[in-house]
């Protein structure tokens, strides 16, 4: 409501210094507009110049990077994930079966991971394989969560391994070759002598006959070693059945009982044999326990005894020969299981080494160790067919 107090009424003087105040406050307030603008600009370029080069950063990472959002599509990615998968992919529903079919490698082929690092997978993506790792970031508060996935290209890595794969077997092979054919030396030059001395015209009819044998014998013996190494290096599919444990025992120790009379050693078995299974090749699991049991003969002396058992425990099917030798020496227990390594005189190194390679091929395992009192202790263990 409008006064006529004229001491209400502000003076000209107080109008202009209110004014003249309200217009330096403007100023100023345009000036520090002016300079948060500024500085907006330049934080903009700041933030243009970073981005560019993180995206540069990105783009030259050597894996893959897709971003995910929560839709499951694929937003951002760098140029690398589109060489890999070879596909435009930004707005595509991201699964790795989308743009490749998942592949099996070897165990020994796993590639490590951190803990928190969820599976991996591998994919054949065209003519590239991949490797996919899909990683979910925690959110920071009031942010959503960051789900990355990246693509790593192995096709040189595994390229390369199996390549590396193939110079060991060809190194193994050659050692092998190397070893078949000093241990074929012996037998050999034996024949050639025993055929030589066929040539006499003085010889009796017994004594060419001896000699015939002794031919045929030192053949065999060389047939015999060509075909054991052939078993060991054969990858071949077992035809398994249902094999009871006493059908294993029973045969093992009749196989093994005339060695043992032969050297006046005590074959003994001791305790019940279970009444448990395993499943494969019979014949194949005999030898591997006869190869056990022979050995243990061969070490003994006359009067000693070799002792079998067996039991079932859980789900494991366990063969134990011990003999009261003079044990194992340190230096041959690294080589026992090796291919020709023997420390007999007229040994081939092969019985060993072919009994591991049969029960690695049925899931189980061969072990030894010493036996209480002296002696050695082999063990065969086998997985028990627990519903049969």
């Amino acid at each position: 409501m409008p006064t006529n107090d004229p001491k209400q009424i502000p003076s000209a003087t107080a109008l202009h210094d209110a004014f003249a105040t309200f217009v330096v406050a403007a100023e100023q307030l345009q000036a520090s507009h002016n300079v948060l603008s500024r500085r907006v600009e330049d934080l903009g370029q700041e933030l243009a110049a970073a981005s560019g080069k993180l995206g540069a950063i990105v783009d030259s990472m050597p894996t893959g990077l897709l971003l995910i959002d929560a839709a499951g599509r694929i937003g951002d990615h760098n140029i690398q994930a589109e060489h890999i998968l070879g596909v435009y992919l930004r707005g595509q529903s991201w699964a790795p079966e989308a743009f490749g079919e998942p592949i099996g490698i070897p165990d020994h082929w796993k590639f490590r991971q951190p803990a928190q690092t969820p599976v991996d997978q591998v994919t054949m993506a065209g003519h590239r394989i991949c490797r996919v790792i899909d990683r979910v970031t925690p959110a920071a508060e009031g942010l959503a969560p960051i789900r990355a996935v990246y693509l790593e290209d192995v096709t040189e890595l595994i390229a390369a391994r199996e390549q590396l794969e193939k110079h060991e077997q060809l190194a193994a092979m050659g050692r092998m070759a190397a070893e078949l054919a000093h241990q074929l030396r012996t037998p050999l030059a034996a024949a050639t002598i025993y055929a030589g001395n066929l040539r006499s015209d003085r010889l009796s009819a017994e004594a060419r006959t001896s000699l015939v044998a002794k031919v045929c014998d030192r053949l065999n013996a060389t047939e015999q070693l060509v075909r054991d190494t052939l078993q060991l290096i054969r990858k071949g599919r077992l035809e398994k059945k249902p094999v009871s444990a006493s059908e294993l025992v029973q045969a093992s120790l009749q196989t093994a009982t005339a060695r043992a009379e032969q050297r006046s050693v005590a074959l003994i078995y001791r305790g019940d044999i279970p009444a448990a299974f395993t499943l494969g090749e019979a014949n194949q699991l005999i030898a591997s326990l006869v190869v056990c049991i022979d050995n243990a003969i061969d070490v003994s002396a006359a009067g000693q005894s070799v002792e079998v058992s067996s039991q079932h425990t859980g789900g494991t099917l366990e063969f134990a020969v011990s003999d009261q030798g003079p044990g194992i020496a340190g230096g041959i227990a690294d080589h026992i299981f090796e291919p020709f390594f023997t420390s007999k005189a007229n040994g081939t190194g092969l019985g060993l080494a072919m009994a591991r390679s049969r029960v690695r091929a049925h899931g189980g395992e061969i072990a030894f160790g010493p036996r209480e009192g002296g002696g050695t202790v082999f063990r065969i263990r086998l997985p028990a067919l627990e519903a049969f």
